[in-house]
Parts: C-alpha cells; structure tokens; sequence
C-alpha cells in the first residue's frame, strides 16, 4: 500500500509542478508579446506635452472650443466698457441686439467677464453700433 500512495503523491506533485509551469510560461508569453515600442511613444508624448506653449487660458480654451464646434462664419466678443462681470442685463441686451440667426452660441467666459457670440449671420450696422457704446467688441471671425 505504501508503495501505491508513494506513486499518487508523486502523481500529484508532477501534476503540481506541471501546472506551475504551464502558468509561468503562460505569464510570460503574455508580457513578452507586449508592445515593445509603447515606452517610447510614451515618452516621446511627454516630450511634446512638455515642449508646449504655456497653457492657454480659460478664455482662448472657449474661443477655439466655441469656433471648431459648428464652423460659425462669424465670431464676436462682448466685454463691459468698465471691465465688471457680465450681468442678466447685459445678456437681455447682446441678445436683443444679436443677428436673428437661430443657431447663435452664447459662451461666458473669462470669469464672467466676456461673451463669445459664435452665429452665421452678420449683424445689422446700427444694432452692432448700438453694442459698441455698452461694450467693447472684437471681431473675432478672421484671427
């Protein structure tokens, strides 16, 4: 009997070990079949992160998010001749003044203090002048 449990046990370690092997090459297959070349990309995006301009700010995030979204034909910026925040009344008026376009897009940015007005109609002269004594407007259609 001795000699019959001696052979299990021998069995079932084989069978162990086996299996253990099986596992580490298996492990190793799979990390040996990793892309060799990722480091390298990695590293060579850091670079270019790293190699950037200063971060733009708030305000040139907005505009550019504001101009690639719907490929407007025109782009204005509304800031108060006083530099305050932009309030419910200076809205009431930008909008009363605004081209009749219904596809205009209203972006506060720059801490309240200025409006993007993205649209692909041109303002009436009078209304755009009217604006021009409540605020200072940039053009922004063509930078």
């Amino acid at each position: 009997m001795n000699k019959k449990r001696s052979v299990r046990q021998h069995f079932y370690t084989s069978k162990s070990i086996a299996v253990l092997l099986a596992s580490i090459i298996m492990v190793m297959l799979f990390n040996g079949c990793s892309n060799t070349n990722a480091p390298q990309a990695n590293s060579a995006a850091s670079k270019s992160a790293n190699a950037s301009p200063t971060p733009q700010s708030a305000f040139e995030r907005d505009l550019q998010y504001a101009r690639s979204s719907q490929n407007f034909t025109k782009v204005y910026v509304f800031a108060r001749k006083d530099g305050n925040t932009i309030e419910s009344a200076d809205g009431d008026l930008l909008k009363a003044k605004a081209p009749a376009d219904p596809h205009i897009w209203w972006v506060l940015t720059d801490e309240k203090r200025r409006v993007i007005m993205c649209t692909y109609s041109d303002f009436a002269p009078q209304k755009l002048n009217s604006l021009r004594e409540h605020f200072n407007v940039e053009d922004y259609t063509d930078r």
